[in-house]
């Protein structure tokens, strides 16, 4: 008797389907062709197929290229408006001897015919692997306060992400892609003073993710929060900075979630509703922990502490003096507290030399329209002209008699 032996075969990975399938149409193989599926532990980039990442040579984008190269990729694109420096090209240069393809190629993906040129450039220079994931993580942050935006910093700076991330999906909408991954911002969720045009350019970018899925194309948008080690620095008061690692692995995460939109971010809820008190419900519905006792429950003590004490001083007053008086006091702390005076030090100095900028006083219009428990309406126009404390409550107590 001789021995059984198992019957001839040839193996496919599952990446190489079209492969197997050119091999069977020319019956030309003896036994079986087998395709095996990919494990658990398979990488989550394909090293035959090319990614397209913009702002690449950004602190970001640089960050996002070395971790998909250590997922599997192999083939990257990198697209900016700036040259790299000469550390990024020598990086580039090791890289390749590596046996990686990294290409960078200048061009603003705010304009269209950059990015045609772009999207034909892959396709010439890597024809047998196609591009399967866009990375948008470009941007500028140019702060102002809503008051004093300018169309000029909006038109050149924040036009960058809003129009880029269009024409990237303009241009991908017929590729079959697996990953169009927009990198936002928390701001466009919770608001920033100072930032309203580029929270404006990242609420497009949500937008876009959704529109989308309802088209049924691949798309994520991640409003991340900061990015402690690399990336823009948007300074928001509640907002802890992540590790680059920590936001990777949140990033991979969130690849492997059938989410359109997440919030990587790590924060003090505590300070960020004192800060912001406008994003107390939205967190009470997704911060329920034992530990913060909930977001609504510490901007409702923030508000008791503050405003009672107020309110207790402010109805004893007999005349419209003594009511001047309270309102002097309780203000006046809440300026020292922004501008983190102590002792009340300088207190009656004009604001000017006081160092308040516009963003400090969004700051004290919210605080103090939390001290009156919103009961009195007031805008950042009715504080924008005060030049000092004395004139500010001068304001205020004109907004306090009409209401």
């Amino acid at each position: 008797m001789g021995l059984w032996q198992p019957l001839p075969y040839v193996h496919f990975k599952s990446q190489e389907i079209r492969d197997a399938l050119s091999f069977l149409e020319k019956a030309k193989h003896i036994g079986k062709v087998v395709v095996s599926m990919p494990d658990k532990e398979n990488k989550l980039f394909n090293y035959k197929s090319s990614y397209l990442i913009t702002g690449g040579c950004g602190g970001i984008g640089w960050e996002l290229m070395n971790w998909m190269l250590h997922n599997g990729a192999k083939r990257i694109f990198l697209m900016g408006r700036r040259i790299p420096s000469l550390e990024r090209q020598s990086e580039i240069n090791s890289l390749t001897d590596r046996g990686f393809h990294l290409i960078w190629r200048r061009g603003d993906v705010s304009k269209l015919s950059d990015c045609e040129s772009m999207f034909s450039f892959t396709k010439e220079k890597f024809p047998e692997s196609p591009l399967r994931g866009i990375f948008h993580c470009s941007g500028v942050l140019s702060d102002a306060a809503f008051l004093y935006l300018k169309v000029k910093m909006i038109s050149l700076e924040d036009i960058f992400r809003l129009m880029g991330g269009w024409n990237l999906h303009e241009l991908s909408k017929t590729l079959h892609l697996q990953h169009f991954v927009l990198f936002s911002s928390i701001s466009s969720l919770i608001g920033n003073p100072g930032q309203g045009n580029y929270a404006a350019a990242n609420a497009f970018l949500d937008a876009l993710a959704h529109y989308r899925h309802a088209l049924g194309l691949p798309a994520i948008s991640l409003n991340f929060g900061q990015w402690g080690e690399v990336g823009l620095r948007q300074h928001i008061s509640g907002l802890l900075p992540m590790s680059t690692k920590q936001a990777l692995i949140a990033l991979e995460l969130a690849l492997h979630s059938k989410n359109v939109q997440l919030c990587p971010s790590s924060m003090n809820v505590t300070s960020l509703v004192q800060r912001i008190p406008w994003t107390a419900n939205f967190l009470a519905d997704i911060l329920k922990s034992e530990v913060n006792h909930s977001a609504k429950a510490v901007v409702k003590k923030f508000d008791v502490v503050s405003s009672e004490k107020f309110y207790v001083e402010f109805n004893a007053c007999k005349n419209e003096t003594d009511r001047n008086s309270v309102i002097l006091n309780h203000v006046g702390k809440i300026v020292s507290s922004v501008l983190q005076l102590e002792h009340n030090n300088g207190i009656n100095r004009k604001f000017s030399e006081l160092g308040l900028d516009s963003l400090m006083m969004i700051e004290i219009k919210n605080k103090t329209s939390t001290l009156f428990k919103g009961k009195v309406q007031m805008s950042i126009n009715d504080f924008a002209d005060s030049e000092d404390l004395e004139s500010l409550v001068t304001q205020i107590s004109k907004l306090v008699a009409k209401n």
